[in-house]
């Protein structure tokens, strides 16, 4: 699972990553693109390199070095959300491309699944197990062309969809916590091993899953702040 013998899963794992990078670059404020996809270019480089050197795989200890890939963005996203400033920066995100972002959650899906095949995660993080995030990649995607073709959905639709996303995403996240090796492990694979401690997987908690619940989270400030519409510009 390391890089440097790279699988085809390993590949189109990368290439799901830049995928969303790309789609969340083009959400961000025009202004702030080229040092914001900069910094995300810069995060993900310096978790396949730690990953790559093997710390995720070091001795079982409390707090997880898992931890590494988490709390930082995670921090991040709380820090956007319960700050005036982080709102205001929130909401200057395109609706319309937030949308496109969900997106990455098919084949995010499809390759979680392949590597449950491949007997590197557990069963509870695929759509055989606890899984059903690709409900939420399918249902962006339909979103997405739904308003490109015929216009933005109503301020109901995307509020619940949204909610319902956010939960689902978290989901996904909190298995993978628990198939995680760590003093609280309550999920393993049949040899032990587990992908997202190696790269590229490991952006997927690192990256993939704090842009989700990042554009989530905006598409939730924008729809429920005051005198603020629900619209979605293509």
């Amino acid at each position: 699972m390391i890089m440097s013998g790279m699988t085809l899963t390993g590949a189109l794992f990368v290439l799901t990553t830049l995928f969303a990078l790309w789609s969340a670059h083009r959400a961000f404020p025009e202004d702030q693109r080229s040092r914001l996809l900069a910094l995300l270019v810069g995060w993900a480089s310096f978790q396949a390199v730690v990953a790559l050197l093997g710390f995720y795989n070091g001795p079982v200890s409390l707090p997880p070095r898992f931890a590494l890939a988490i709390v930082p963005p995670f921090v991040t996203l709380v820090v956007l959300l319960v700050t005036p400033r982080g709102r205001r920066w929130l909401q200057r995100l395109d609706p319309f491309a937030l949308l496109l972002v969900h997106t990455v959650r098919i084949p995010v899906e499809l390759l979680l699944h392949r590597l449950f095949v491949e007997g590197s995660i557990p069963e509870v993080m695929t759509w055989e197990g606890r899984n059903a995030d690709l409900l939420s990649g399918v249902g962006a995607l339909f979103l997405y062309l739904w308003t490109k073709r015929v216009g933005p959905a109503s301020r109901r639709v995307l509020l619940v969809w949204n909610v319902l996303g956010l939960l689902l995403v978290l989901s996904v996240f909190f298995h993978g916590l628990l198939s995680a090796p760590s003093p609280v492990q309550q999920f393993s694979t049949p040899n032990g091993d587990f992908a997202l401690l190696h790269s590229p997987f490991v952006w997927l908690p690192s990256v993939i899953v704090p842009l989700v619940v990042l554009v989530h989270l905006a598409a939730l400030v924008q729809l429920l702040a005051p005198a603020q519409s629900a619209s979605s510009k293509p």
